[in-house]
C-alpha cells in the first residue's frame, strides 16, 4: 500500500526523518537495486524521499537513494 500522498503532503522533512521504511516494491536507480521488503531509513523528502540503508557488517557499503516515491515505501511497525 505504501505511505499515501496525503499523508506525505501534510508532513514536513522533520516529521518523516529518521522512521524506518520498508520498501513495498523493487527500487532501482540505475546503479542499485533494492530489494522489496528491504528496511531503509528517511534522511530527506524533496521530489520523493531521500532513503540510506544501514552499511554492510561484511564491506562497509551504504545504500542511499533518493526521489522515491511514498507509494513505494511504509512505515516499519511502531514507526507511524
Amino acid at each position: 500500500m505504501g505511505i499515501g500522498n496525503a499523508l506525505y503532503q501534510k508532513h514536513n522533512a522533520k516529521w518523516f526523518q529518521g522512521k524506518r521504511v520498508r520498501t513495498t516494491t523493487e527500487l532501482s536507480n540505475g546503479r542499485i537495486v533494492i530489494p522489496k521488503g528491504s528496511l531503509l531509513t528517511i534522511q530527506g523528502k524533496s521530489s520523493g524521499f531521500l532513503l540510506h540503508g544501514k552499511p554492510c557488517e561484511h564491506c562497509g557499503v551504504k545504500v542511499i537513494i533518493s526521489k522515491v516515491e511514498p507509494w513505494a515505501v511504509e512505515f516499519d511497525e511502531g514507526e507511524e
